[in-house]
């Protein structure tokens, strides 16, 4: 779900918003109106057919129950005139008069839909003024024009350079309103990680590591971002702690991502690593098989070998297929960081 925001000039014209009030409550932070806004909205329909099944069956208790809790999306949201309705239904619910609940509940069911319906208008409104303000933006945060082609490219990210911004600049109250949005709108685990990650260091006032984590998930989404944090990303398989000795070599302008599995190597390749590396140890990986896979899907991403031992005709088909680098185990790891720290000076000299 993507939160769509509102400005406060168009909220408070939408009747029986109250946004003033709620803005107030809020501490300012439309961000976080507008997430309960769109949870009431999503949650509406449901919240309907329930309450209409359970009036029909003469379910008073569960009825009631089903109340209070839109209830409290209402009273988040300041819809006050709504959830005074709300409150009228629970009390002839508590009074187990049914046929009264019959008689209120399609009322009830209007006004909220009325409410609702405001909502969407004063929000497709709010689009149309601001599509050009909007479109200038982007265009000058390069978002878009520097996306990579990936699975994260139809994700919204202005939020998420926001949340970079608010870091940069040490507010750090902001910034973590600004992570319970977006932990909230159901990313998947690649994003949900790296939030759940930059709230941590939020909350314990690590601004450098927030701002370093949050600098590698917009290199992750395709974000135009600070040269100072342009990350080289190796994605490779393995079943020891090789990432971690990756990073510590190479120092913090590479990070790795660890998969135990080709199926979620290729599925994690689909982000457009810089660099791919696949250790043969990890058992069911076939080399020439896993290098064939993956330059026949992502061509332009280099790929290396991890080999136990190798013939020479062995090591003349893995480059034949596209091997970028095989390196023989033992690792020098020393030469195997060097060799690394080349791909890695041609990305920043990209």
């Amino acid at each position: 779900m993507a939160v769509k925001l509102y400005i406060p000039e168009k909220l408070r014209e939408v009747k029986g918003l109250y946004a003033d009030r709620a803005l107030e409550k809020m501490d300012g932070d439309i961000e976080v109106y507008s997430t309960l806004l769109d949870k009431f909205l999503n949650q509406l329909p449901r919240s309907v057919s329930k309450l209409r099944k359970h009036v029909k069956d003469e379910n008073l208790k569960t009825y009631m129950e089903e109340i209070k809790a839109l209830s409290i999306d209402l009273a988040d949201i300041f819809a006050l005139d709504v959830l005074s309705r709300a409150h009228m239904l629970c009390e002839t619910a508590e009074n187990g008069d049914n046929a009264r609940c019959m008689q209120q509940i399609e009322p009830f069911v209007q006004a909220a839909q009325e409410f609702a319906y405001e909502v969407k208008q004063c929000r497709t409104q709010d689009e149309l003024d601001h599509a050009e303000e909007a479109a200038n933006k982007a265009a000058e945060m390069d978002i878009g024009g520097s996306m990579m082609k990936n699975k994260y490219a139809s994700i919204s990210k202005t939020k998420f350079v926001d949340l970079y911004r608010r870091i940069e600049a040490g507010l750090t109250e902001k910034a973590s309103n600004l992570t319970s949005v977006l932990k909230a709108m159901g990313y998947d685990s690649a994003i949900s990680e790296f939030i759940s990650i930059i709230d941590s260091d939020l909350k314990q006032h690590r601004l450098k590591q927030a701002l370093t984590s949050c600098g590698r998930l917009l290199n992750m989404l395709g974000c135009a971002i600070p040269e100072a944090l342009k990350i080289f990303r190796i994605l490779l398989i393995d079943s020891s702690r090789l990432g971690q000795r990756i990073e510590s070599a190479l120092g913090d302008g590479v990070t790795t991502i660890t998969v135990s599995t080709m199926a979620d190597l290729m599925a994690r390749a689909e982000n457009h690593p810089n660099f791919i590396l696949v250790n043969t140890d990890v058992r069911g990986v076939d080399g020439l098989s896993a290098v064939r896979q993956l330059k026949a899907k992502f061509p332009d991403i280099p790929a290396a070998l991890i080999l136990p031992n190798a013939t020479m005709d062995y090591l003349w088909s893995v480059r034949q297929a596209g091997a970028a680098e095989v390196f023989l185990q033992p690792l020098d790891e020393s030469a195997f960081a060097e060799i690394l720290k080349f791909y890695v000076s041609e990305f920043e000299n990209m």
